[in-house]
């Protein structure tokens, strides 16, 4: 299937999910999630690998469920995600119900310099987006999708609230340091592999870990302060409440390896406060040290 058949049925989608009300989003979320677990599929064998590399002493029977719980929570996200894309933010930010932390943020503020905030795959990280945007003027780091009908639509939704979008190149590096300069806010997912040249390998949750470097070495340039901030799904299941947390210090340090392992730990610290709210089914150890087996195969 070309690229352009696969965009349109994607925006096709999109537009569909964004006329329905979100409740049935979120049940026809939910049900994939579900399909998805009992045709054992790839995102259930993803799932189950990663969370049985990282959490190795859980029971088996208890690492099974959180993986099915994990995999209809993901479907979830992902429907809910497509449903909100072409939502105006004024109808998106109320299911923000509280923001937690935001005194380190104010903290921050306080100091006079660029924010660096890195939002991991937890909750909902397009509606964390959105909300950075509302509390100072925000540049947005992303890596783009081949699908470029698709591209338009996601960039115009993370735009709704005057955030400024860069692509993971060379270009978008410099705008993140003239926007850290600036003492403006610039917003990173910081779990995904980075490209070649600007990674190193840390143990997260005790794997190697192709982890990006950019983070603390844009800090580093600009005296930014970094900090965390990821969504929960509420107990309700249809709201959201945003936590910032500061993060480990050895995210400062130069040595790339000290600050990338530190980067891994604050991811960690967010994940164990809602393990099954984050995205398990991504196969984020593709990328294997040198001599090193596939996890995947």
């Amino acid at each position: 299937m070309k690229s352009s058949v696969k965009g349109k049925l994607a925006v096709g989608l999109i537009r569909l999910f964004s006329s329905l009300p979100l409740p049935l989003v979120r049940a026809f979320g939910r049900s994939i999630g579900r399909l998805l677990w009992l045709t054992n599929s790839e995102g259930r064998h993803v799932t189950e690998t990663n969370l049985r590399h990282c959490f190795p002493d859980m029971p088996e029977a208890e690492r099974t469920q959180l993986a099915k719980r994990s995999l209809i929570a993901s479907s979830l996200t992902a429907a809910e995600i497509a449903a909100i894309w072409l939502r105006p933010p004024e109808k998106v930010m109320p299911l923000i119900k509280q923001v937690n932390g935001l005194e380190h943020f104010e903290a921050a503020k306080a100091r006079g310099k660029g924010i660096i905030f890195i939002s991991p795959h937890v909750g909902n990280w397009e509606i964390v987006g959105l909300h950075n945007s509302t509390i100072g003027k925000a540049t947005i780091l992303y890596a783009p999708t081949k699908l470029t009908e698709l591209q338009e639509i996601i960039d115009t939704a993370r735009a709704g609230l005057g955030a400024t979008l860069v692509p993971t190149t060379t270009q978008g590096v410099r705008t993140m340091l003239k926007a850290l300069r600036n003492n403006e806010i610039v917003n990173i997912l910081p779990d995904q592999i980075p490209p070649d040249g600007s990674g190193t390998f840390a143990d997260f949750y005790g794997i190697p870990a192709l982890t990006m470097t950019l983070v603390s070495n844009l800090a580093i340039k600009t005296d930014a302060v970094i900090l965390c901030s990821y969504s929960r799904r509420l107990p309700s299941g249809n709201d959201y409440e945003i936590c910032v947390t500061e993060v480990d210090s050895g995210m400062y340090e130069k040595d790339e390896a000290t600050a990338a392992l530190a980067l891994n730990k604050t991811m960690e610290n967010c994940i164990n406060s809602c393990v099954e709210q984050y995205q398990w089914n991504y196969k984020r150890f593709r990328r294997r040290p040198p001599g090193a087996a596939s996890l995947y195969e």
